[in-house]
Order: C-alpha cells, then sequence, then structure tokens
C-alpha cells in the first residue's frame, strides 16, 4: 500500500495494481462465525478488484488510507460472495 496505489501479490505469480483515484469505496465486512474481516476494494463500476483478509500484513492501513483519502468506507455484516462481488 502507497499514496499512489494498492499491490497485492497471489503466491508470487499472480499480482493485482489499482490505483487509488479508481477505487469508489471499500467495504469492512465481518461475518459473525469467523475471527477474520474481509476487507473489499471496489472501482468506479462498483465490482470488487481486490479483496482483502485480516490476515494479511498492514491490511488495516488501506482501511485508514481510504479514511485519509476521503473514500468511502462501509462496515457491514454476513455478506454472501455474491454480495460482495458487486455494490
Amino acid at each position: 500500500v502507497t499514496e499512489q496505489y494498492i499491490y497485492k501479490n497471489y503466491w508470487g505469480m499472480f499480482s493485482r495494481r489499482i490505483e487509488w483515484c479508481n477505487v469508489s469505496c471499500i467495504r469492512v465486512i465481518e461475518k459473525t462465525d469467523e475471527k477474520s474481516v474481509i476487507i473489499a476494494i471496489y472501482n468506479d463500476d462498483g465490482k470488487c478488484v481486490i479483496d482483502l483478509n485480516t490476515d494479511m500484513e498492514n491490511v488495516w492501513y488501506v482501511v485508514k488510507m481510504a479514511e485519509a483519502k476521503n473514500i468511502t468506507v462501509k462496515h457491514e455484516k454476513d455478506l454472501s460472495l455474491k454480495q460482495i462481488s458487486h455494490l
């Protein structure tokens, strides 16, 4: 996570990068039966482009950076995968 973009790397092979200017919303999604939280990042079309798990290192920094950049942060509970994929 930098001032300009978010970068996520999957197992060293697949990577995803999104500029902060392309982020429209972030959802912090809690599950009743789990300790971890999902942080979903959405683009201007309302599509989930990156999802993060709170077990990852420095993931809460994404939420703090979004708040600093005046990006909408929604806190929700028990959403299905289909509901998470779009706003």
